[in-house]
């Protein structure tokens, strides 16, 4: 085959290129799902190809690498295609990062670490400026550039919240345990991995070790934390974690009084 050249310009044409020309960077923003290839590839196969992948050419390299498509690609890899449906675009760092993350979000699925990767790759973005040329200028500029969450968050469509609990779940969890809540299929909402990234070491330790052994995070927690089982266990509950957040001169004022309630309640028969 005849590969043709990079257009002039990004966005020109779209070709036909080799899937084995196509290289695909490693800290891609979504977790490839070899299922979900195969059966893009076999659909490609079947029909045609409705969506070019985007690759870019960086400068003086032959080989291209994909910008988005990671599953079409490994699609038709899987069943055997040579060929690849690719529009050419912007080989500029941030520009290729950019539409990455916007379609990566745009195709988002049940996975909410997939989702923090690309929330905290558009934070990256939003903080550093436009006029940063290089790492280090980047890097020095940073802490002084402001307003780079609301630039964030408008260019996803959510909350400040949002912003934030995806970025402390992307930083807390290592590669290992977001691979194991993956398989455990407990990666899906943002929420219960908020709560269980919350719980002290000892006891988040318990409870992803339940995990790994094939319980939710529903049932990991009632297995660190059995819930009350009337009105009296829930308030008692209540209780004693507001009280677990005083001061000890706090504690003891609460334990004077419980002890002089509980002698009125005995008549004054109760020992010390």
């Amino acid at each position: 085959m005849n590969m043709a050249a990079a257009p002039k310009s990004a966005g020109e044409a779209i070709l036909r290129l080799p899937v084995d020309q196509i290289d695909i960077p490693a800290d891609r923003l979504r977790a490839l799902k070899p299922e979900q290839a195969a059966a893009i590839g076999e659909a490609i196969k079947a029909d045609r190809q409705y969506d070019a992948i985007s690759v870019a050419r960086l400068p003086g390299k032959s080989r291209y690498v994909l910008v988005d498509g990671l599953h079409r690609l490994h699609g038709c890899r899987a069943v055997g295609l040579a060929e690849i449906e690719a529009r050419v675009v912007s080989a500029d760092r941030d520009s290729r990062r950019r539409q990455e993350v916007l379609s990566a979000w745009a195709r988002a699925d049940d996975d909410a670490f997939d989702k923090a990767a690309q929330v905290a790759a558009m934070a990256d973005l939003a903080k550093v400026p436009d006029d940063a040329d290089d790492e280090e200028t980047a890097s020095a500029m940073i802490a002084l550039t402001a307003g780079w969450d609301e630039i964030a968050c408008e260019a996803l469509g959510i909350s400040r919240r949002s912003l934030f609990n995806y970025l402390k779940i992307h930083r807390f969890y290592t590669d290992d345990q977001k691979a194991l809540m993956r398989l455990a299929k407990q990666a899906g909402e943002l929420v219960p991995l908020i709560r269980l990234a919350a719980l002290p070491p000892e006891d988040f330790a318990l409870a992803f070790a339940a995990i790994g052994k094939g319980c939710t995070i529903a049932e990991a927690f009632a297995f660190i934390a059995p819930a009350p089982v009337n009105g009296w266990d829930k308030q008692k509950a209540k209780v004693i974690k507001a009280a677990a957040k005083w001061q000890p001169h706090e504690l003891r004022e609460l334990i004077d009084e419980l002890r002089a309630l509980y002698r009125a309640a005995t008549n004054g028969k109760a020992a010390g």
